[in-house]
């Protein structure tokens, strides 16, 4: 079956996804997972660094009151100091994940799919930390756990990627949802599908 056949029989009119490709995707639709990965990203790792500096200063007996402004301040520093570096990384990301992702596009199943994002948030972290420790990864022990918001990256990073695609999935399956009930509500437009369905004849 060719891949004009299988447009010819979405179910959809209005979205790449068919049986037969069900993980299609759009540019639009790669553009806000890489952006919803950048954010996800973003905020695990401020997480990370409140809960890292919550805990050093528990462990140590200091007063978390003179936390307060430091808390307040650390999701700012982290999305400029970590966030822009992060933001260039995905750019490069998504040019690499687009072929990929599109191979991918006739695998329905979402494990296999998570699988493949987690081992590249993987990939990513190891590389971080691969840069950050001149080569020598299994330096990250000698950091723990006080230096937790220096692993933290590598950590965001992989938790993000795997998450940040599927948010984005759950969004394109109920644009799909919410574009096919509006199909269905317009008896002209589904009786045009249906005849232009029609008049492709059988495929083959």
């Amino acid at each position: 079956m060719t891949d004009g056949a299988e447009s010819r029989v979405a179910p959809n009119p209005r979205t790449l996804r068919t049986p037969q490709q069900p993980m299609a995707f759009t540019p639009d639709e790669l553009l806000r997972g890489g952006g919803t990965v950048w954010l996800v990203f973003v905020l695990l790792l401020s997480a990370l660094v409140i809960v890292s500096a919550v805990t050093s200063s528990v462990l140590n007996g200091a007063d978390l009151t003179d936390l307060g402004p430091s808390l307040l301040i650390a999701p700012f520093v982290v999305a400029i100091f970590a966030g822009i570096p992060a933001g260039i990384v995905m750019v490069f990301g998504m040019l690499g994940v687009r072929p990929l992702a599109t191979a991918m596009r006739r695998v329905r199943s979402i494990p296999v799919h998570l699988a493949m994002y987690t081992s590249l948030g993987l990939l990513i972290g190891a590389l971080y930390l691969w840069v950050a420790t001149g080569g020598n990864v299994l330096r990250v022990v000698d950091y723990l756990p006080w230096g937790l918001p220096f692993v933290s990256p590598a950590l965001a990073a992989t938790v993000a990627v795997p998450l940040g695609w599927w948010l984005t999935m759950r969004r394109a399956r109920r644009d799909d949802a919410r574009a096919l009930r509006a199909v269905a509500s317009s008896p002209r437009e589904s009786d045009t599908a249906s005849e232009e369905a029609g008049s492709d004849g059988p495929v083959r």
